[in-house]
């Protein structure tokens, strides 16, 4: 197997046919590639219909994972990336807002340098979106402050690294800053890092389970740089 792409599923049975079909299209022509759909403790129908979604013989790249109960969006990225077979391995969303063909074309031009073994591939967001993109660069700046390594869109999709890269990935974070963890590792442990334009675009049903109130954006933002400062002491 070549590549394992992970997509953590929280609440998105919405999501679900639509995505499998977009990254169904994506496939084409292509081997050695898997996508594992982790059911990330949803209570909202989403195992039914993966059941029913991957029970279809034109669906025979994908399975599914299940976590019984939620226990971080980090969690269920890495539950998956630990079953993933491939000798690279990739994560993106199931919300619809990261088109299923980023993935591959990060994979590409990481081949394009002749080493993708020691490459870390991850998009770059080029939608304006209004507050959020402040957040995100301003997050970025902080970043780079307390960790002393440039770091840009830390949470853009997809992120693509070799298997041999996941042993890093003892004291990873179950939450939301596992993308902040894992391009930070890379960083520290001198693989390249390749970055591709990426589109954000819409979410197609439901809402973010993060970013609902401002009390709960609030929440994660402090808890956000709580940790960059853990991490910076922890190396």
């Amino acid at each position: 197997m070549k590549l394992s792409i992970i997509i953590p599923c929280y609440n998105e049975a919405k999501n679900l046919p639509q995505l499998i079909a977009g990254y169904r299209d994506a496939l084409r022509g292509k081997t050695e590639v898997e996508v594992i759909l982790v059911d990330n403790g949803s209570s909202d129908g989403s195992a039914e219909v993966l059941g029913t979604e991957l029970a279809k013989p034109e669906n025979a790249a994908f399975r599914t994972v299940k976590v019984e109960v939620n226990q971080g969006y980090g969690y269920g990225i890495l539950y998956g990336l630990r079953q993933g077979k491939g000798k690279f391995l990739a994560w993106s969303h199931a919300d619809g807002q990261c088109p299923p063909s980023d993935v591959f074309r990060v994979m590409d031009e990481m081949e394009k340098t002749g080493h993708a073994e020691s490459c870390f591939g991850k998009g770059f967001r080029i939608t304006e979106r209004g507050t959020a993109s402040s957040t995100t660069e301003a997050h970025a700046k902080l970043a780079t402050l307390v960790l002393g390594q440039k770091m840009e869109e830390i949470n853009a999709q997809p992120k693509v690294f070799p298997r041999e890269f996941l042993k890093e990935f003892a004291s990873a974070p179950n939450g939301l800053e596992l993308d902040t963890f894992a391009y930070y590792k890379a960083l520290k442990t001198g693989l390249q890092v390749v970055t591709v334009k990426v589109e954000f675009k819409d979410r197609s049903f439901g809402e973010s389970s993060w970013a609902l109130t401002r009390r709960s954006r609030l929440r994660a933002k402090l808890k956000s740089v709580t940790y960059l400062l853990r991490l910076r002491l922890l190396g």
